[in-house]
Parts: C-alpha cells; sequence; structure tokens
C-alpha cells in the first residue's frame, strides 16, 4: 500500500501495526513479536482493551 505524505507519527504507527497485524492473520502475540513490543502495548497503540 502507499500511504498518502501528510501522515502524522502516529497516524504512520497505527498504519505500520495494522500491516503487520494483517500479515500475522490478526495473531497479536506474533505482531508484537514482529514490532519488538508487548501485546498490552500494542493493544494500548491500537486504542484497543486488552484481551
Amino acid at each position: 500500500d502507499n500511504l498518502p505524505a501528510n501522515l502524522t507519527l502516529d497516524e504512520l504507527e497505527s498504519e505500520y501495526i495494522k500491516h503487520v497485524l494483517k500479515s500475522c492473520d490478526d495473531n497479536y502475540v506474533t505482531a508484537a513479536e514482529i514490532l519488538g513490543i508487548n501485546k498490552s502495548t500494542l493493544y494500548r497503540k491500537l486504542g484497543k482493551p486488552n484481551k
């Protein structure tokens, strides 16, 4: 996907996280490992309650 050039850093981060999640078939544990962050941090960054 091509991203618009006017994205904020937060928007860019969110889009990248969504891209990684999609590539992991929405497996949050795997996505968090790829991103090098804790699963709870991943949920927080996406604005979702921790499961």
